[in-house]
C-alpha cells in the first residue's frame, strides 16, 4: 500500500503538536506577563483547531478512494516537513507584539510550505481534480484565514 494524502496529514498534526507544545511553553514561563500568557495560550488553541481541521478532514475521507502519492514526491515532501519541523525553535518573545510576529512568520512559512507541497503534487492536468490536490487547497485557504486574523493584530 502506497501514500496517500492522510500520511501528510499525519505529519502536518506533528507540525501543529510541537508548535501547541512550544506555546504552552511560553505561557508556562516564570516571568511571563499575563498578557504573554493569554496569546500564547489563545496561539496554543488556533494550532488545536488546526488539528481538529485535519482530524475532520481524514474522517470525511475515509470511506473514499483516495489517490496515491508517488513515492518520490511522497519522501521529498517528508523531507520538507520533516525539516520545518526541525526549524520551529522556541522564539525569543519577551512581549505580545513579539510573539505576535514570530507566530505571523511561522503561518506564513507554513503556507509556503503548503503552497510548495502542493505544486509537488501537480505532475498531469488531472492531478488538480485529486483528493490529495483539493485537501491541500482547502488547507490552503484555512491557512490564509489564519494570516490574515494574525496580521490584524501585528499592524
Amino acid at each position: 500500500m502506497g501514500y496517500n494524502i492522510f500520511d501528510i496529514l499525519d505529519k502536518l498534526i506533528i507540525l501543529e503538536k510541537k508548535a501547541i507544545k512550544m506555546y504552552r511553553q511560553i505561557a508556562k514561563a516564570k516571568d511571563v506577563s499575563p498578557s504573554l500568557k493569554t496569546v500564547a495560550l489563545v496561539l496554543a488553541k488556533e494550532e488545536e483547531k488546526h488539528i481538529e481541521s485535519y482530524n475532520v478532514l481524514m474522517e470525511n475521507l475515509k470511506d473514499k478512494e483516495l489517490d496515491e502519492i508517488d513515492f518520490d514526491i511522497y519522501d521529498k515532501v517528508s523531507s520538507l516537513l520533516n525539516e520545518f519541523q526541525n526549524r520551529i525553535v522556541m522564539p525569543e518573545a519577551s512581549d505580545v507584539k513579539s510573539l505576535l510576529s514570530f507566530a505571523l512568520e511561522l503561518e506564513s512559512q507554513n503556507l509556503a510550505l503548503l503552497i510548495d507541497i502542493q505544486g509537488r503534487m501537480v505532475k498531469y492536468k488531472d492531478d488538480v481534480e485529486k483528493a490529495s490536490y483539493k485537501v491541500l487547497e482547502y488547507l490552503l485557504e484555512d491557512e490564509k484565514k489564519h494570516i490574515d486574523n494574525l496580521k490584524i493584530f501585528v499592524a
